[in-house]
């Protein structure tokens, strides 16, 4: 005779030690919420040492009166139950409550069943207390870190511009000196001079650049469409001094229409522009070519100098806070320049990169959003 394998009653009792002995806590509810079946990981997570502990039980009677948001829990219980019904399939977040009166928060994922020739719902529960737990504590450090950042850029603010007045007084100051001293002191003693008036200067230059990394969020104004060429014509303007006396050449093709701040991106042009005038080579006249490349979602802006350039080991730090230059000793950087373009072009979902040989220039690289 044929073996036809396990009997239909061996394997009944098969699926029932399956389904006790599952590590996912398991029940199964008719749709009025009563109990069908349950195995031993749902006895074990609602507090229960034996499975007809739990005969006739409803859902609501292994939680408190009212869930988190108020409702009360044999209404809510039912309402899941009949969203499930009409779904096939619901998931929800439930409070129980153990017999010791712990509580505990679960993930609870209902599916619509056919049970022992009925309707039925499963229900698998995931307890999540834990990652709740550990979800409100990154909550919560996350707004005490929001809050000492903006305490950090405040103070940031206000001691920048603290630092701007007594400055200005000094570097006033100093001018009236060499005006009125000039035909009384010693050329030793007017090269003094001149080295505070440079020393106050760059220091007014960097005490501008802090103000600005405070300003790049908490002044920031919303993105909108900006037509880059008028964002190049500005900032050229700002740098006419400086390009007239370092006798500055800057070619540069026909700019996009992008997504920005505009004060923003002047700020950006200026820096990278300033950087390629003062990085000449000495005795030479800094020729600056500026072009871009349209690509699907952003264009990507390249400034490209034929100047000293930069050595492979400080290329790997320009962009950091107050990495300094040691390129040219009278124009040695403060270290913010670089990083305030770096912070201004997250801000705008951009990149920025360079690229550079010693002795025969560098090309800065970034990107912006391509307007729509």
């Amino acid at each position: 005779m044929a073996d036809h394998g396990p009997s239909l009653e061996r394997r009944l009792h098969d699926y029932q030690w399956l389904f006790d002995h599952a590590d996912v806590a398991t029940i199964i509810i008719d749709y009025d919420g009563t109990y069908l079946d349950y195995n031993h990981a749902y006895c074990r997570l609602v507090g229960f040492t034996h499975k007809d502990q739990l005969t006739n039980f409803h859902p609501s009677d292994v939680s408190p009166q009212r869930q988190p948001n108020g409702r009360d829990s044999y209404e809510m219980a039912n309402e899941m139950i009949q969203l499930a019904q009409s779904r096939g399939k619901h998931s929800f977040d439930w409070l129980h409550r153990r017999p010791s009166g712990e509580e505990f928060l679960s993930r609870v994922v209902l599916e619509r069943i056919t049970f022992s020739g009925r309707n039925a719902i499963r229900a698998t529960l995931y307890d999540i207390s834990e990652y709740k737990k550990l979800e409100r504590m990154v909550a919560e450090k996350t707004r005490a870190l929001a809050r000492s950042n903006q305490d950090l850029e405040d103070f940031a603010h206000m001691a920048s511009h603290d630092l701007k007045a007594p400055l200005n007084t000094i570097y006033g100051f100093t001018d009236v000196l060499c005006e009125e001293l000039k035909e009384r002191i010693s050329d030793e003693e007017k090269s003094y001079l001149k080295k505070i008036r440079l020393s106050v200067r760059r220091m007014s230059q960097m005490v501008s650049n802090m103000l600005e990394m405070a300003s790049i969020e908490s002044h920031a104004k919303p993105l909108v469409v900006v037509d880059l060429q008028r964002v190049l014509e500005s900032a050229l303007a700002n740098l006419e001094s400086l390009r007239e006396e370092r006798g500055a050449r800057i070619d540069s093709c026909d700019l996009p229409m992008v997504l920005g701040d505009r004060q923003q991106l002047i700020q950006v042009f200026q820096n990278l522009i300033a950087n390629a005038i003062k990085y000449a080579k000495p005795g030479q006249q800094p020729q600056i070519t500026i072009r871009h490349q349209a690509g699907r979602d952003e264009d990507t802006i390249a400034i490209e100098d034929h100047g000293i350039g930069i050595s492979p080991e400080e290329l790997q730090e320009i962009f950091e806070m107050f990495s300094r230059s040691d390129r040219v000793g009278e124009q040695e950087g403060h270290g913010i320049g670089l990083s305030l373009c770096c912070r201004i072009l997250q801000r705008h979902q951009g990149r920025i990169w360079a690229e550079s040989e010693l002795g025969k220039g560098s090309i800065f690289y970034f990107t912006l959003q391509r307007a729509p």
